[in-house]
């Protein structure tokens, strides 16, 4: 894990198949309870809303302002047609994130990329989510697994839908995982890499193949 902190300039950025994770908490479940997403949500720039963002993209756009040695200021944030949150009039670097109750990440890349997280050991009707949103053939997998197949699921196919910037009304029943690093969107396929992580299930996607990924942690 790479510690930067935010004020330490610029850092260089993704390259075509590299994914930057940018954690904002801890992984030791003591720490849980404490951790933080930081930025107010004043100090960004935002377009099509009222002015204000929420913490995690005020965070995000706090990173982002390191890899273009920008001010925080002079990052503005939009949304596309589907409503994911983007950096304006920047093709050069994408991002999207993930909150878990009060843990956050955000994943950077040179490519349209879709992000998610769920903390490991939840309770839940795994068996009737799968049914209402997983093909027949999936739900009956996730009968004979359980919950920690279902997770691992969710987090892959919600990161594939936020890749693609349909979320998920897109459908969960039309993405799928095919093999490793590979998913599925539709007909497409997509790079696909689960992140190996103690407390949480989380993967990250990408239209290309998934080479290489950074984890990094930030401090102010």
């Amino acid at each position: 894990m790479e510690i930067i902190p935010l004020k330490a300039g610029k850092i260089s950025f993704p390259k075509m198949g590299e994914i930057h994770i940018w954690k904002a908490f801890s992984s030791n479940k003591k720490d849980g309870s404490n951790c933080r997403e930081y930025g107010d949500g004043k100090q960004v720039s935002s377009r099509g809303g009222s002015g204000v963002v929420s913490p995690g993209r005020a965070t995000a756009a706090r990173i982002a302002a390191l890899y273009f040695e920008a001010d925080v200021s002079d990052i503005v944030l939009g949304v596309n047609e589907g409503g994911k949150p983007c950096l304006e009039c920047n093709g050069r670097l994408h991002f999207n994130l993930s909150h878990c109750g009060g843990h956050l990440a955000v994943a950077f890349a040179s490519e349209a990329v879709g992000f998610d997280m769920e903390r490991k050991g939840r309770k839940a009707d795994f068996l009737g989510l799968s049914r209402r949103f997983f093909s027949p053939d999936e739900a009956i997998e996730i009968e004979k697994h359980g919950g920690d197949l279902f997770l691992e699921w969710w987090t892959a196919k919600e990161a594939i839908l936020k890749m693609d910037g349909s979320g998920l009304q897109g459908g969960l029943a039309r993405v799928g995982v095919d093999s490793p690093g590979w998913g599925r969107l539709g007909r497409e396929k997509v790079g696909l890499r689960r992140l190996d992580w103690p407390d949480f299930c989380a993967h990250v996607c990408t239209r290309g193949e998934v080479l290489e990924v950074r984890e990094f942690e930030f401090r102010e």
